[in-house]
């Protein structure tokens, strides 16, 4: 029994011996990052965060997977996990919030903020979305803004479009004043009034 006892603790003694040599070892040491790279000017902290940047310069990666394909890509800012997660060679993009510009590649000058904020964004440029999903499904579309929860959600290839407070319209559907636009289209009606009888005020000049 003492001789069984013995060869037991022997052997979980190996097995953990070996689970610590496993996790020493140096290609498992370099999934954690953490640091500078002082050549480059990058800063990057979590599980495998700017891990494949090569010449890529002025990089901020902070979050599991946050710019993990960055090569030669500058000055682009990720914070959250998979902020950036794609992108290879764009610039001067600003990405706060897990997924935000996940799919990015070539796009440069974007601009998201919140949790999947131009998530779908693949190669356009100068964008800005704030809030959970702006502009989530657009591709190619480029200079959008959107502000707000799935705000401009519904565009997914048009361009110079502003949504505020709501998801925009969606391809080939026709827009509908009483859904999107009556707010504006009051305001820019009482504009007209005043523009078109302005010159009524001229009397009262002196």
């Amino acid at each position: 029994m003492k001789i069984y006892l013995t060869n037991f603790v022997l052997s979980q003694v190996a097995v953990i011996f070996a689970l610590a040599c496993f996790m020493l070892a140096p290609h498992t040491r370099g999934v954690c990052q953490q640091g500078r790279d002082l050549t480059n000017n990058n800063t990057f902290l979590g599980d495998n965060a700017l891990s494949n940047n090569t010449t890529g310069v002025l990089n901020t990666a902070i979050g599991s997977s946050a710019l993990l394909d960055n090569t030669t890509g500058g000055a682009n800012n990720a914070i959250d996990a998979y902020a950036l997660f794609h992108n290879t060679t764009a610039s001067d993009n600003t990405a706060n919030g897990d997924d935000a510009l996940a799919f990015n590649t070539i796009g440069s000058n974007n601009t998201a903020s919140g949790s999947r904020a131009l998530y779908s964004n693949t190669i356009d440029n100068s964008n800005t979305a704030t809030g959970y999903r702006a502009l989530g499904r657009n591709t190619i579309g480029r200079t959008n803004i959107a502000l707000g929860f799935e705000a401009g959600l519904n565009l997914t290839t048009g361009s110079n479009n502003i949504d505020i407070g709501n998801t925009g319209l969606q391809p080939g559907v026709q827009h509908d004043p009483g859904r999107y636009g009556r707010n504006s289209n009051r305001y820019l009606h009482r504009w007209n009034q005043w523009s078109n009888h302005s010159d009524r005020c001229t009397s009262y000049r002196r």
